[in-house]
This record gives C-alpha cells, sequence and structure tokens, in this order.
C-alpha cells in the first residue's frame, strides 16, 4: 500500500470514530439508562409522528403520562425513546439545558412506575389530565402532569402565575393560591 491509500484508510477512521462519538451518550449515568423500562412523568405532545418538544405546545398527539418506554439514545441535542408498540420518539432539549441533563431527565422520564399514582386519582381529575387539560381546583402537581413544566417560570415550585405555549404565537397563563389553579387566562 502507498502512503495515499493508508491516508485516506485513516481518514475514513477517524470520520467514523467521530461520528459515532458524536452520536454516543456524553456521561456514564445516561448510557446506565440505555435499553431499561421507564416510565413517562408527564403528557408529551408528539408532532410530525415522533418529535416532542420541550414547550410542549397544547397541540398535537398526546403520548399519555405513565407510558412505558425504553431509551434508546441520547445526545446533546436529543434523547429517543421507544414505546412498547415500537413507536420511535424524539424528545428535543431546551438549549439552556443540554448541559443540565439530570435536572431536565426527571421532568419527562422516570424509573418508577406511575400506575399506582395514576389509579388513584379521582375523576373527573384523571380524565382532564388525560386530555391534556388544565382546570380550576386542580392542583400543581396535576397541572405537571396534564401540561408538562411551564415556559416560565424556570422556579416554577415558588411561583403562583405559569406561562405555557399553546403554538409559537399564543399562551396559556394559569394562576395558583396556595398550590390550586384559581383562574386560567387561555388564547
Amino acid at each position: 500500500m502507498n502512503m495515499t491509500t493508508i491516508q485516506k484508510i485513516f481518514a475514513i477512521a477517524i470520520f467514523f470514530i467521530i461520528l459515532s462519538c458524536e452520536n454516543a451518550p456524553k456521561r456514564p449515568e445516561i448510557q446506565k439508562m440505555l435499553g431499561q423500562e421507564m416510565w413517562l412523568t408527564t403528557n408529551l405532545r408528539v408532532f410530525e409522528g415522533k418529535n416532542i418538544y420541550w414547550q410542549n405546545y397544547a397541540y398535537g398527539k398526546i403520548l399519555s403520562w405513565g407510558t412505558s418506554v425504553r431509551l434508546v439514545q441520547s445526545n446533546s441535542d436529543t434523547i429517543r425513546f421507544v414505546d412498547n408498540q415500537s413507536n420511535e420518539f424524539m424528545l428535543h432539549w431546551r438549549r439552556d439545558a443540554k448541559s443540565e441533563w439530570e435536572k431536565e431527565m426527571p421532568r419527562y422520564l422516570s424509573q418508577e412506575n406511575l400506575q399506582e399514582t395514576i389509579e388513584s386519582i379521582e375523576e373527573p381529575w384523571k380524565t382532564a389530565i388525560s386530555f391534556g387539560n388544565v382546570q380550576r381546583g386542580m392542583s400543581k402537581q396535576m397541572v405537571l402532569w396534564s401540561r408538562g413544566y411551564p415556559v416560565f417560570p424556570s422556579n416554577y415550585e415558588k411561583e403562583d402565575v405559569w406561562v405555557y405555549y399553546e403554538d409559537q404565537a399564543r399562551q396559556t397563563l394559569v394562576y395558583f393560591e396556595n398550590n390550586i389553579v384559581v383562574h386560567i387566562v387561555s388564547p
């Protein structure tokens, strides 16, 4: 083999190493979770058949909280998982949260089966949550299950006004008193 052939083989090998590293999980704790059964901690909205965005807009097909999934791939931009019917989904992280994977993951996925919690919720709350609705009288936790985490404020646990995007142009404001929804302003 001449030097040019060796250089080409070396360049191709480097290309594949870089490509595989780019798609590999960046942290060992993520790698440990690959293939494990996990459960959705909130309703997620699916767009274009498989995409889920951190804003969790109010439209799109609902992938219900408590759904069993398996993590198949993660990188700094997305996390891919499959449900029990082998449907693949891709969750796109917030730009400012990519380096805070450990804080973001529990907002979407749990290693604990949530079926007992779901079964313990009384009607009509269970139905409202399953449809992704927010209603007066709901607790903050019920709103999290139903709509996911608010876009604003980032310190949502201590705040009494949460903002959700309905779409790219419209917002819903949810007002709480004593951790209970008292008012909702929707477009």
